[in-house]
């Protein structure tokens, strides 16, 4: 580590490892309990099916209700069956808000984490804006990696008064990734591969480049880098267009039978995007053949940082609020 200028310095990597370490135990934990909250709800939805929900309108009719079921040959479950699977919904649905808590508690922890380092970024002596993207890159990349493996969104379609009863007829849990799947698999690959590229492989060059931008110092190299954003700066929308999509998708799915309820991996995808636009622009200040800027330049830029982020994750945090 050095503290020469146009790198970082040493307690400019002390914190960056520091929230690295901090922040990978809280993504992961974030990931485990939304995909298991998401899990106990997709079990529930099973139980309340139309099948279980049906045998028990058949079976409140008696005699009459178990001759229709038997000459319709409706094929459902017995009564007591039903009813045994229907008593495991409250339990599930118990689960599902446990891990909605465990879940909410580790994100918020994330965000918070995510907060005061960025802001610790923006004041620590050494190369201010480069330390300020560096920070930007690592959060955006915390971000990126839980929307990417979180489910993003729950949805279900029920029948209303039904007999007395809402059973369930159709319900999945998606995430970017089954999103992408199911595009491929039903012969849409225009837009799965353009799904792939810009939600998948332009983020992860972007992070790549802008990470080897911040720790070399090569003139060459530095050159090609430049280069390579500006050209992939010209697609940074496309982030946001790939959020747009997926947001578009629950105003089309969503209505008074189906229901399209977003989760946690879509929000951290969109705050990825965010923070992705962040940095761009500071990648326009950042000099690659950086030397010592004067004190009171460096302590303006720190001001203006540090205000901009905490701006920034005072916006994420209404946003991940809306989830609750």
């Amino acid at each position: 580590m050095s503290d020469r200028p146009g790198f970082l310095s040493n307690w400019q990597w002390f914190f960056a490892l520091l929230y690295l370490f901090a922040a990978g135990v809280a993504a992961w934990q974030t990931v485990r309990h939304t995909n298991a909250e998401t899990y106990y709800f997709d079990q529930a939805c099973a139980e309340q099916s139309i099948g279980n929900e049906g045998a028990q309108v058949i079976g409140r009719h008696g005699l009459i209700g178990a001759f229709f079921a038997k000459n319709m040959n409706l094929g459902l479950p017995s009564l007591k069956d039903s009813t045994q699977a229907l008593a495991q919904i409250p339990h599930l649905e118990d689960l599902e808000n446990q891990e909605a808590a465990l879940g909410s508690w580790w994100s918020w922890a994330l965000l918070w984490m995510s907060l005061l380092y960025l802001a610790v970024s923006a004041v620590l002596p050494g190369p201010r804006v480069r330390s300020v993207v560096f920070a930007l890159t690592a959060v955006s990349t915390v971000f990126f990696l839980v929307g990417m493996s979180a489910s993003a969104m729950k949805v279900f379609t029920v029948i209303h008064q039904f007999f007395g009863t809402t059973p369930v007829v159709q319900h999945e849990v998606r995430s970017i990734f089954s999103v992408i799947d199911a595009l491929f698999s039903s012969g849409h690959w225009i837009f799965a591969s353009f799904l792939t590229l810009f939600s998948i492989a332009t983020p992860l060059t972007k992070i790549a480049l802008t990470f080897l931008a911040c720790l070399t110092s090569s003139p060459t190299l530095n050159a090609r880098i430049s280069k390579l954003l500006g050209e992939i700066g010209k697609w940074a929308m496309a982030d946001v267009f790939v959020a747009a999509l997926l947001l578009s998708f629950f105003v089309i799915q969503s209505g008074k039978a189906t229901r399209v309820i977003p989760c946690r991996g879509l929000y951290y995808f969109a705050a990825y995007c965010f923070l992705s636009l962040i940095t761009s622009e500071l990648l326009g200040q950042l000099d690659f053949g950086e030397i010592a800027k004067p004190s009171d330049s460096k302590t303006w830029f720190g001001i203006r940082a540090a205000g901009g982020l905490i701006g920034a994750a005072l916006f994420l945090s209404v946003l991940h609020s809306l989830k609750n």
